[in-house]
């Protein structure tokens, strides 16, 4: 019965935290999880347009200009 009642208790306590909806920290770490998804995406189908056109591996370390 307290079990209970403490359930009901902390599922009031995050509502009037707004930690509900979008707040929800599941919810964020969703939109993370979708974010890395979609980059790791990218950055594969660019890997293979490089190795596609023959380009190698893309450089791990940028040129500088030289004036």
């Amino acid at each position: 019965m307290r079990a209970k009642k403490g359930g009901y208790a902390v599922q009031q306590m995050y509502r009037d935290r707004g930690r509900t909806g979008e707040n929800h920290p599941s919810r964020k770490a969703a939109k993370v999880s979708v974010q890395h998804r979609k980059r790791t995406k990218e950055l594969k189908k660019e890997a293979e347009q490089r190795e596609r056109l023959g380009l190698g591996p893309k450089p791990r370390s940028k040129y500088l200009e030289i004036w």
